[in-house]
């Protein structure tokens, strides 16, 4: 799909690239690290000698701990005033600005999103990004992903996925995408040619996207054509092999990721599928790209891949590269000159041709609206998927002793899953609290004087490699002693796979604050269980199952 530019931003962009030199052009192939920038010694004199075009903002999706708003909003402020090309900035904002910037909403995960099959929350689910991230003077997100969890054993998409139901997620994906673009965001649909087949993580080794062609048409390739048609702005690739339409390297024998091939990026995604938008790798220090062969071997096939941005390629390293491959003639300018016009279009597209364009206004207000709209996603998402017993709504006496325990076994986790027991707290029960190991051998001896036992897991790929089910919860799928047991997932939907003896199973597919509070709302029948389940797994849940009465 071609994109629409005025008389304004096609005239930005043709006096821009002819003014830029050719540091300036590498220079807005590369996306870097504010943190990275802001260590600098010199950070003027930095980004002169390399003047990077594009800059990410806050934290990673996989880190746990996000940055603060102030900080975020004075690093760009910082950088943006010593460069001369406007810098496009960008976040990781898959489940909202909140949950890579704190102060900010934190909306429920994608898949908890997938789980309401509503386009109208959907769209609002992209509108708010957009607006918060606005608000920080970010213009682009790492996001949507568009894969498909077709295997319940991926370690990576899992729950920031919409569905394993390539019809469910263009139901969504979308008017997210429209939602995000329509207010001045650009999305980056994410990780093609699709994540989610393999039980591998990109992050070690180069992944593998397992299907046909046949089926890929029918699955990822359908996602991702429709969301090309849509008018998507960029796509991410992933560091993901395609067996099916390329084989292993003739040099090293290993799979080539779609981050060095031609073949796919180019032969693929912009002739076969029409692509004319920027494509951004996913970032160049994971193993699943490092581990294909050597630094100067692996950025030469990328920039001669049909991939626009290079995601953290180590910069220095990366100009000195680009130089001698333009002297030695293993790089064409020409190939240069067109990825930069593409840059340039994205940069037009967001606002960034508009001259002394400032931050926009973001009044506290907003983000109690947001917060409603994210309980919004979380009350029609939420699925009840066994109810077996009536368990729920769970009637408790005045004062009773409820035990909540957490896992998989990690520090973070009874701190970020808090809310969910002050939530209890708040309504009158004592709540005993903490990791299940640390009640292991007191459990069976003490459940007696517990109303209701309840298990939280928030085992997902943030946390290490999915499915994990440590031996503490033995004692509790083989208790038949305890009261009123009831598993929550805050994380995986696959966890009932694991305890498929449950009589009383929620997916919240979130842990966010809003999902915590809008679970405990649903455990005592304060509101209806709306959510269906975006996916199936084998032998416990199907598509669209889901019990909406309590």
């Amino acid at each position: 799909m071609k994109f629409t530019l005025d008389q304004s931003q096609q005239q930005w962009i043709d006096n821009t690239f002819e003014n830029l030199n050719l540091k300036q052009k590498i220079g807005q192939l590369v996306c870097e690290r504010d943190r990275t920038l802001l260590r600098q010694e010199d950070l003027a004199g930095f980004l002169e000698e390399y003047p990077v075009g594009s800059v990410f903002a806050g934290a990673e999706i996989i880190d746990v701990n996000a940055d603060h708003t102030e900080n975020v909003r004075k690093n760009i402020a910082s950088i943006r005033e010593k460069v001369e090309t406007p810098v496009l900035f960008t976040g990781d904002f898959e489940h909202g600005v909140g949950s890579e910037v704190s102060g900010l909403t934190h909306l429920p995960d994608l898949m908890g999103l997938g789980a309401t099959a509503s386009p109208e929350l959907a769209y609002e689910y992209g509108r708010i990004i957009a607006g918060e991230a606005r608000s920080l003077d970010v213009r682009w997100t790492f996001s949507p992903v568009a894969d498909l969890n077709t295997n319940p054993g991926n370690p990576v998409t899992n729950v920031r996925a919409l569905t394993d139901d390539p019809d469910l997620a263009l139901e969504l994906i979308i008017p997210l995408i429209k939602g995000m673009q329509d207010h001045g965001l650009a999305a980056a649909a994410k990780h093609f040619p699709g994540d989610g087949t393999d039980t591998r993580n990109q992050h070690y080794v180069t992944s593998v996207n397992r299907l046909s062609m046949e089926d890929w048409r029918k699955l990822h390739g359908r996602v991702f054509q429709e969301v090309i048609n849509s008018g998507v702005y960029s796509i991410m690739n992933g560091h993901i092999a395609f067996p099916a339409y390329e084989g292993p390297d003739t040099v090293t024998g290993n799979y080539n990721p779609a981050t060095v091939s031609r073949k796919l990026l180019t032969e693929l995604l912009r002739e076969k599928m029409g692509f004319e938008g920027v494509i951004v790798t996913d970032a160049l220090s994971m193993a699943g790209y490092c581990s294909w062969d050597g630094y100067d071997r692996r950025i030469l096939a990328t920039l001669n891949s049909g991939a626009d941005i290079f995601l953290w390629p180590g910069t220095a390293s990366f100009f000195k590269l680009v130089y001698r491959a333009l002297e030695e003639g293993t790089a064409e300018i020409e190939q240069i000159d067109r990825m930069v016009k593409r840059i340039l279009t994205l940069k037009a597209l967001v606002g960034l041709h508009e001259p002394g364009s400032e931050l926009i206004p973001f009044p506290e207000k907003q983000l109690e609206q947001n917060y409603r709209a994210a309980l919004d996603i979380a009350e029609n998402g939420v699925t009840l998927l066994r109810n077996r017993k009536n368990v729920l709504p769970l009637k408790l006496e005045k004062d009773a002793n409820v035990l909540v325990l957490t896992m998989p076994e990690h520090d973070k986790i009874p701190e970020i899953l808090s809310v969910f027991k002050n939530n209890f707290e708040k309504r009158g029960y004592r709540v005993t609290y903490g990791c299940f190991t640390k009640f292991r051998s007191n459990y069976l001896k003490e459940i007696n004087k517990f109303a209701a036992v309840i298990l939280l897991n928030n085992a997902k790929p943030l946390y290490g490699n999915f499915p994990s089910v440590p031996n503490a919860i033995w004692p509790f799928m083989a208790d038949h002693e305890a009261k009123n047991k009831i598993i929550v997932s805050f994380a995986t939907p696959y966890f009932l796979y694991d305890t498929a003896s449950a009589d009383t199973c929620i997916n919240a597919y979130s842990d966010c604050k809003a999902t915590q509070e809008t679970v405990v709302k649903l455990i005592f029948g304060e509101i209806p269980f709306k959510g269906h389940s975006p996916v199936s797994c084998p032998y416990t849940f199907n598509l669209g199952d889901g019990i909406t009465a309590s």
